[in-house]
């Protein structure tokens, strides 16, 4: 196969393709783009090989994050739904703000909201300001899109809680890349929380989760009149056990 034949061939089976080539330019490129693969990696070094294996793990995940895509334009929304189903993640679609925050409440798991500025009802700056009422930074990450050209607007998105703006017409290759960067934010975010909030051997939350989060759970219950408990053991003389046997078996 050439001419990239291959490509098509898997394509058309709904198999995604990430091209690993020694070369690529520019109308080559943009053919492939057109085609909706993962990505293009050049045979370069060794580095190259891991950002493959990088991708592939990627598209392994990517099927338990849901994006939310927000936009009044029906083609714009297919357009930016179906690049992200090319990398396998779940799409919801909502035609203006207001659709958004409903689709939001149904449906706690959405990750990443991409929205277009100019809505009818609720415009973008305004889904933002709202979804950072009750969802931060660390929690879902919001990507403005827009054609407007004026210079403040990317700057007006990320003051109103965007994590990251791209301007239409974007490529492809920009926005997998966009996308891709902020779903990693988040998901290193959460392995530092679990890193921090947890014991590493036993995998349980630890003290310092405990004094965290223990006095507004227990306000919570006492608010709903729900019953609530609190026990503490000790373990006498498990200093000899750690001395014996070591802290992992311990």
């Amino acid at each position: 196969a050439p001419g990239g034949e291959v490509v098509d061939l898997v394509l058309g089976h709904g198999v995604p393709a990430i091209i690993f080539t020694g070369e690529m330019d520019d109308s080559l490129r943009e053919r492939f783009w057109s085609r909706r693969i993962v990505d293009y990696v050049l045979k370069q070094n060794r580095e190259n090989v891991q950002h493959v294996l990088s991708l592939i793990r990627r598209l392994g995940r990517n099927p338990d994050i849901t994006v939310l895509v927000v936009d009044d334009s029906r083609s714009a929304r297919a357009l930016v739904s179906g690049l992200l189903r090319t990398h396998r993640f779940q799409v919801l679609e909502a035609a203006n703000g207001r659709e958004a925050l409903g689709l939001m409440e149904s449906h706690p798991e959405v990750r990443l909201v991409i929205t277009d500025y100019t809505m009818p009802e609720m415009d973008g700056f305004e889904l933002t300001r709202e979804i950072r009422r009750t969802r931060g930074r660390d929690q879902v990450a919001i990507i403005g899109v827009s054609s407007s050209t004026g210079s403040s607007l990317t700057a007006r998105f990320l003051k109103n809680g965007a994590n990251d703006f791209l301007h239409k017409p974007f490529g492809s290759e920009e926005f997998h890349a966009r996308v891709t960067q902020n779903i990693e934010t988040l998901e290193h975010i959460a392995e530092i929380r679990e890193l921090a909030d947890k014991d590493f051997l036993t995998k349980l939350f630890n003290r310092r989760y405990f004094f965290s989060t223990g006095e507004g759970r227990f306000g919570a219950a006492e608010a709903a009149g729900q019953p609530r408990a609190l026990a503490m053991l000790d373990i006498d003389h498990f200093k000899q056990v750690n001395d014996t046997y070591g802290h992992a078996a311990g």
